[in-house]
């Protein structure tokens, strides 16, 4: 994926100080596209993931949430705008041991929600 590959790299959650979850992002060099990549060790105790507020999006853009693996919590809408992924953020629906989830953020041509 070229967005993976080219796009810019931002760490949401990083395993520093042994932490169970880590989260990437990976934007495209023209911000119509982000990749988010989520990761969860353990969660003995069944704690939410973190909200993953993402970054490098087009606030006044609108974004199409897909998950290509996993899911997002109940709740997460499916379109937002670019500020609305920013500062509010979306948790993955990631619980137990050894889970993963990867979403895709497509921006719409039209910014209509």
């Amino acid at each position: 994926m070229k967005t993976v590959q080219r796009g810019a790299l931002y760490r949401l959650v990083t395993l520093e100080n042994d932490s169970p979850q880590s989260a990437t992002e990976y934007v495209s060099r023209d911000g119509s596209q982000a990749v988010v990549f989520a990761f969860l060790l353990s969660s003995l105790e069944y704690y939410p993931y973190p909200v993953l507020k993402l970054e490098g999006l087009d606030e006044n853009g609108v974004y199409k949430l897909t998950a290509f693996e996993g899911k997002a919590a109940d709740g997460v809408p499916v379109t937002a705008s670019g500020a609305y992924w920013i500062h509010d953020g979306f948790e993955p629906a990631l619980y137990g041991n050894f889970q993963a989830a990867g979403f895709t953020l497509e921006r719409l041509e039209s910014n209509r929600l």
